[in-house]
């Protein structure tokens, strides 16, 4: 948008313009960090979007050394942690019981300025 007025005839017209550039961040894809499909490649797998708790499988997880401070995680809250985190990403929420596209998430916009 711009705005233009001559204020000084001797002077000539001044413009005043505002310009709005708002856009993705860019992209992103869900893969695996290691390699899921043999092909020797590691972390360009990408990830299944299980479709309800009952296609997630977890075992027990521990974290850290043995000891008093290790943490441990159960099968049934990493199925919740998972499940609430596709819950409330826009990408995975719309995609449950499909393998996760390439580059196909979007990060959040930004608005540049000039």
């Amino acid at each position: 948008m711009s705005y233009t007025k001559a204020f000084l005839a001797a002077v000539g017209p001044t413009s005043v313009s505002v310009y709005f550039d708002g856009r993705s961040a860019g992209t992103d894809s869900y893969v695996f960090s290691n390699d899921m499909n043999g092909d020797g490649a590691s972390g360009n797998d990408l990830i299944y979007i299980p479709r309800n708790v009952g296609e997630m499988n977890f075992d027990t997880l521990k974290v850290g050394p043995a000891g008093p401070t290790q943490q441990v995680f159960t099968p049934a809250q990493q199925v919740a942690a998972w499940d609430a985190y596709i819950s409330q990403d826009p990408y995975l929420s719309t995609h449950r019981g499909e393998y996760a596209g390439r580059n196909a998430a979007r990060r959040p916009g930004y608005i540049g300025r000039t």
